[in-house]
C-alpha cells in the first residue's frame, strides 16, 4: 500500500460538514459499534484523534503530518495525499475514482422528488454521497428565471462536464431527468 511503519495519527473534522455525515453513515451503515458510539451526523464525538476546522485544513494538515489519515471530498483530493482502497460489498478492494464513483452512483434509487436512498454498491466504490442544491419552492419572484437557467446549465451534458473537471462525478442520466423535471414545480 505504499504506507511506512509509524504511528497512525486520526485527524477528524471539528466543525459540522456534510462530509463528517456522509463518511459517519457509511461507518455507521458497516459497523454495529460506530451506529451504537459515535453514530453519524455533521458533527459527533469521536473517540481518539485531532479536530482539523474545514476541508482546506484538512487537506492542508494531512500533508503535514506524516502517518495520518482522515477523510475529506474529492475535490480536495491532491497530490501527495492519497485516497485509500475500500473494500465494497462484492469483496473487492477499489480506490475512489471517476469510474469507481459512477458504478455506485448508477445504484443509487431516487423517486421522481428525489427522495431515497444512498449508494449501497456490489461495484464500485463505497462512499460516494449526492451533494443537494436547496431551493424554495415558492417566493422567488425576480430570481426565478436565474435560478432555473442555473440549475438547468448544471444539470445539462456541459455543466456535468464541468463538474467533472472541478472532481465531481457526472450525474446519472435518469437522476439529471428527474432533478430537470423538479424544475417545473417551482413558483414565483
Amino acid at each position: 500500500m505504499g504506507c511506512s511503519d509509524q504511528p497512525i495519527t486520526l485527524l477528524y473534522r471539528g466543525d459540522a460538514s456534510a462530509a463528517t455525515a456522509h463518511f459517519t453513515a457509511s461507518l455507521a451503515a458497516v459497523s454495529p459499534l460506530w451506529r451504537n458510539g459515535p453514530g453519524s451526523g455533521r458533527l459527533v464525538s469521536w473517540p481518539s484523534g485531532t479536530a482539523v476546522l474545514g476541508a482546506d485544513a484538512m487537506a492542508n494538515a494531512l500533508e503535514a503530518t506524516p502517518g495520518s489519515i482522515g477523510y475529506l471530498e474529492s475535490p480536495f483530493l491532491r497530490s501527495p495525499l492519497q485516497s485509500a482502497a475500500l473494500q465494497n460489498r462484492k469483496g473487492e478492494f477499489v480506490r475512489p475514482d471517476i469510474r469507481a464513483a459512477a458504478l455506485s452512483l448508477s445504484s443509487i434509487s431516487l423517486d421522481n422528488r428525489l427522495l431515497g436512498s444512498s449508494p449501497d454498491p456490489s461495484n464500485g466504490y463505497p462512499i460516494v454521497n449526492l451533494s443537494w442544491m436547496l431551493v424554495p419552492r415558492k417566493g422567488l419572484a425576480a430570481n426565478l428565471p436565474a435560478i432555473k437557467t442555473s440549475l438547468t446549465y448544471i444539470l445539462s451534458g456541459e455543466g456535468q462536464d464541468d463538474s467533472e473537471l472541478l472532481g465531481y462525478v457526472r450525474l446519472p442520466a435518469d437522476l439529471r431527468q428527474k432533478s430537470l423535471g423538479q424544475l417545473g414545480s417551482f413558483k414565483r
